[in-house]
């Protein structure tokens, strides 16, 4: 399994009616098709919101911009410039490669609270220390 992409569900199929998230019947909710089976259907509207916030990085970083307001988290913490500098980055709190996947939930790491919006520095400076942390100190023997 790559670390990198979440792992497709395994209800992921192609039947007519059935949703590729969940895995369960589509009803139809209103009109003439209240309460009936839909063929034609291969989504739940909500299964489809929550497939593209973890599948696609853009629809991630544009909605976390909206929950979050369009600034940089860190810099809003320092309170030196607030708004983004640059293009907003999606930074994994917890990295990608060091994520326990549960397997009750294997999109743990690509939910919201595993995510920060941040600019280009202020990402590149979180990596610094991440990196740092993880680096044995060296020691010299005389």
């Amino acid at each position: 399994m790559n670390h990198r992409t979440p792992p497709k569900p395994e209800s992921w199929n192609d039947e007519p009616g059935i949703c590729r998230w969940c895995g369960c019947c589509i009803i139809g909710l209103r009109g003439a098709k209240k309460g009936q089976h839909l063929l034609n259907r291969r989504w739940h509207s909500k299964c489809v919101t929550e497939y593209q916030f973890i599948f696609w990085p853009s629809t991630m970083r544009d909605r976390l911009l909206e929950e979050r307001g369009k600034s940089c988290e860190d810099c809003t913490k320092a309170e030196r410039y607030g708004r983004l500098r640059g293009p907003a980055e999606i930074h994994h709190i917890i990295p990608l490669v060091d994520y326990v996947h549960d397997p009750q939930d294997p999109y743990g790491a690509w939910q919201r609270e595993n995510l920060a919006i941040l600019c280009h520095d202020c990402h590149l400076a979180r990596h610094q220390v991440i990196n740092r942390a993880k680096k044995p100190q060296m020691r010299m023997f005389i």
